[in-house]
């Protein structure tokens, strides 16, 4: 449980080097994160757990050895321009793209980050998803490249 009582499962930490060099529109650059840690809400509807498994049964448990592993080697990073300090992580596992939304913690001590949902998306699907990130938000990563 966290410091405000509300069921939460570490799902990962920001580890890679590459997320320092990483700065939002809005300025927040992602080495001034209060945690590293990433969490799943497991009791909220509307965000984590409940919301994952009530869109995609299921999904939440098959990608959960991979979260971490997601976070940390992504093919891809976007920022979300539509939530405030909120980027969207992808990678390739196996024969599909499974991207993550990690609400990002800039000010409030003593919290996690939070991961909000994942999905999949099929290989032969991810380049219009991919289109349309970079349409919608701004591209801070692309295999191993920051973008500036």
């Amino acid at each position: 449980m966290s410091k405000a009582g509300k069921k939460r499962l570490c799902v990962g930490s920001i580890r890679n080097p590459i997320y320092r060099k990483l700065k939002l529109s809005n300025g927040n650059k992602l080495s001034h994160l209060e945690s590293t840690q990433i969490d799943i809400p497991l009791s909220r509807q509307s965000v984590g757990y409940l919301h994952i498994n009530s869109k995609q049964s299921g999904m939440f448990e098959k990608y959960q050895d991979h979260i971490d592993e997601i976070i940390n080697h992504p093919d891809y990073i976007f920022e979300d321009k539509f939530r405030e300090d909120t980027i969207l992580v992808a990678k390739q596992i196996i024969a599909n793209h499974v991207m993550l939304v990690i609400a990002l913690n800039f000010a409030k001590p003593r919290h996690t980050n939070t991961l909000v949902t994942l999905w999949e998306v099929a290989i032969g699907d991810f380049e219009r998803e991919r289109k349309r990130f970079e349409k919608f938000g701004k591209v801070l990563y692309i295999k191993g490249k920051v973008s500036v």
